[in-house]
């Protein structure tokens, strides 16, 4: 059911205690009581664009060879005129003159419909917000909220101009510097701000791009005008406003718990005595093949997230955080948007917390979730998973690993009419052979779907060859190999195994080209290949290794990892996958 946008702002006007609106934008210059003299202006610029159009508006003899005749026509008209007359032809003006006015007379209009008709909604110039600002904001009732929103473009009206001082963010900026009597919420709506997308950086960057000095973060924030091609969106975005300086105080207040919980777990790491720091660190994570550095990270964790829990056991910390969530909660549960569709930031920050980036694990050992495309052969760009027990990819402290082979398993695009709960149980065929894996593809309607059918077994000495390479590539050049010095003692002396591994298979292929390499064995190329080195011969879905003097290249490049527990939950479901049970056919069917 489609939620109707007035009745959302009413709720959000009620929840947040919203007192007064006031709307200052440079079309209201346009419209109402115009001077006579400020009238003949526009229609005299108004001529020079478009002459035709202009005149249908106030009929004057024009052109004269002196001006001043059709100037006094204008005026001795304009006084016959009607107040909706005159209105009129302000508005066809304006038409004329800018198209962006126009743009902002339907903004304004669209924006005055949201507001019930009984709330105290204001609509006023810039000239007369600098003259009348003390008494817009009077008699505000203690404890309730006045918003302001400001265009940022005024240049329409004489005086007043697109950036500086005189701009919406500098009318902004001096109610921000000058006020502290009201509860005030300020806001710029404008079609400067190119997008929804775009209002985040817009914010952080709004001082420096208009020259108006430094803002308040939280007393702020800046809304496209684009939002009120559907009114939804606007009401979504005047929520946000409501929130910000909630939000941030929310946001100031856990910061301080942390911080100090930081510092707390700073002081236990350096207070630590040799004796538990050589038993924890130095041996065990030694022992274990572990970086002895992410055993510190570890602790560091243990320190930290304990404090935390103890700070926030506390009752007056809690009850003080609680007290701003508890303010906030009845705006933020105003139903309004989807808003997974509009604000892609929170897709890619759950993107960050479930996937670790290349760069975070650069040089580090392959584990269960790391993520691998193709970029060579036919199969270009597709990705595939790594999903083997723990113990399977572990190496031991003198180098050894238990298992030669793991299993790759590729990931593909599925409609999401394959995710609902409805289609769960009517696809259960479907979902017995494969997993998802959550928000993989940019498009949020796209499923990343793992099929277990097509698993691949693939040598663990290509896999650790994207440990050895900076940009993670499964490829080497035996005569230019430098193994990282802050890997553990086994992964150092594994890689060094396969760099001695390659150059033995190095002999052996030129040995082999030198038997084989006649006109008669042309085209046969890879079957003797196949036959020579089976364990580098691929299933169709990837590449066969490029060679070439001493350099191997898979095709593969290991990209990113998806974090735990969700790599654990994706090996479990493989693993029932694999000792799923084998039924007999039913004959009596």
């Amino acid at each position: 059911m489609a939620i109707e946008p007035a009745n959302a702002l009413q709720s959000l006007l009620e929840a947040g205690n919203v007192h007064r609106a006031v709307y200052i934008d440079d079309v209201f210059a346009f419209r109402g009581e115009v001077d006579v003299e400020q009238a003949l202006g526009w229609f005299s610029q108004a001529l020079t664009k478009s002459e035709e159009k202009t005149l249908a508006l106030v009929r004057v003899t024009y052109p004269v060879p002196d001006d001043d005749i059709w100037r006094i026509e204008f005026r001795e008209k304009w006084d016959k005129l009607s107040t909706d007359e005159r209105e009129n032809v302000v508005n066809g003006l304006s038409d004329v003159l800018n198209s962006q006015l126009t743009k902002d007379k339907k903004a304004a209009s669209e924006l005055r419909q949201l507001f019930p008709a009984e709330f105290d909604y204001r609509e006023i110039s810039p000239s007369v917000w600098m003259s009348q600002k003390n008494q817009i904001l009077a008699d505000t009732p203690e404890n309730s909220r006045v918003v302001c929103l400001f265009d940022q473009d005024l240049s329409a009206q004489t005086g007043f101009t697109s950036t500086g001082a005189l701009s919406g963010g500098g009318l902004l900026k001096d109610l921000i510097d000058s006020d502290d009597e009201h509860n005030l919420l300020c806001g710029i709506l404008s079609h400067t701000i190119s997008s929804i997308e775009a209002e985040h950086d817009y914010h952080r960057t709004f001082a420096t791009d208009y020259q108006i000095g430094e803002l308040d973060p939280p007393k702020y924030l800046p809304l496209a005008k684009s939002r009120l091609n559907e009114p939804i969106q606007f009401v979504d975005g005047f929520k946000k406003l409501l929130l910000h300086n909630l939000g941030e105080s929310i946001k100031k207040s856990a910061l301080e718990v942390l911080e100090a919980a930081h510092t707390t777990a700073i002081e236990k790491i350096l207070s630590l005595d040799i004796y538990a720091f050589d038993r924890m660190v130095l041996k065990a994570a030694y022992q274990a093949n572990e970086w002895e550095i992410e055993a510190i990270v570890r602790l560091f964790q243990i320190y930290q997230r304990n404090d935390v829990r103890l700070r926030l056991a506390d009752p007056g910390v809690a009850d003080s955080l609680n007290s701003l969530i508890i303010n906030a909660r009845p705006t933020s549960q105003v139903e309004t948007v989807v808003e997974e569709y509009i604000y892609p930031r929170v897709r890619k920050i759950r993107r960050e917390e479930l996937y670790a980036k290349a760069e975070l694990i650069r040089h580090r050992p392959i584990e269960t979730g790391d993520i691998f495309v193709s970029y060579a052969g036919t199969n270009r760009q597709k990705s595939y998973i790594l999903l083997a027990q723990p113990c399977d990819l572990a190496v031991r402290l003198k180098g050894t690993r238990i298992q030669g082979f793991v299993s790759l398993v590729p990931i593909v695009g599925e409609n999401d009419k394959y995710g609902t709960k409805q289609t769960r149980s009517k696809w259960q065929e479907f979902w017995s052979t494969r997993a998802v894996i959550d928000n993989f593809f940019d498009d949020p309607k796209l499923l990343a779907v793992l099929e277990f059918k097509g698993a691949i077994a693939v040598k663990t000495a290509v896999l650790d060859l994207s440990v050895l390479n900076l940009d993670g590539y499964c490829k080497i050049d035996i005569h230019k190999v430098v193994v990282p010095n802050h890997l553990t003692e086994g992964w150092k002396t594994l890689l060094k195994h396969w760099v001695e591994f390659y150059t033995q298979i190095d002999a052996k292929v030129k040995r082999i080209k030198e038997l084989f390499d006649i006109p008669e064995l042309t085209g046969a190329q890879n079957e003797l290949w196949e036959a020579a080195l089976p364990e580098f011969s691929f299933p169709v879905a990837l590449p066969n290794v490029q060679y070439e003097s001493g350099k191997f290249d898979f095709g593969l490049r290991r990209i990113e990892r998806y974090r735990q527990p969700g790599a654990d939950g994706l090996l479990k479901s493989f693993t029932q996958f694999l000792s799923r049970e084998a039924k007999e056919f039913d004959f009596a069917s």
